[in-house]
């Protein structure tokens, strides 16, 4: 009976995986360090990271404030999806690089008891 797929096929297969998985991580790291770039010169982050307590702000101020926090919000939501991409990249890049070793240990396997009769 002749197999559907060969082991140059899922070698190939494989090897995709962990170049993808390997670019979700790249990504991921691209997202997440460009969010923390932009987040250093947020004003509502600094504000929060100092701890202080505003008061008495004008309508302009206050609305400002707002939208600083607004993009604030986004750029931490940015940093958390960014933290995903790259948590799957890992895992693809593992899978690929597991069930490529494990195809190689067959082969192996295979190689060695064809040798020895």
């Amino acid at each position: 009976m002749k197999r559907i797929v060969n082991s140059e096929q899922i070698r190939a297969v494989t090897l995709a995986i962990v170049i993808v998985g390997i670019g979700l991580i790249v990504f991921g790291a691209y997202r997440y360090l460009d969010a923390a770039r932009q987040l250093s010169d947020n004003m509502a982050q600094k504000i929060q990271e100092s701890g202080t307590e505003i008061s008495n702000l004008s309508n302009g101020e206050a609305q400002m404030l707002m939208s600083a926090d607004i993009q604030r919000r986004k750029l931490l939501q940015q940093q958390n999806y960014a933290m995903i991409f790259a948590g799957v990249g890992l895992a693809l890049a593992a899978a690929g690089w597991l069930a490529g070793d494990f195809l190689a240990a067959r082969r192996a396997v295979k190689l060695k008891l064809n040798q020895n009769p």
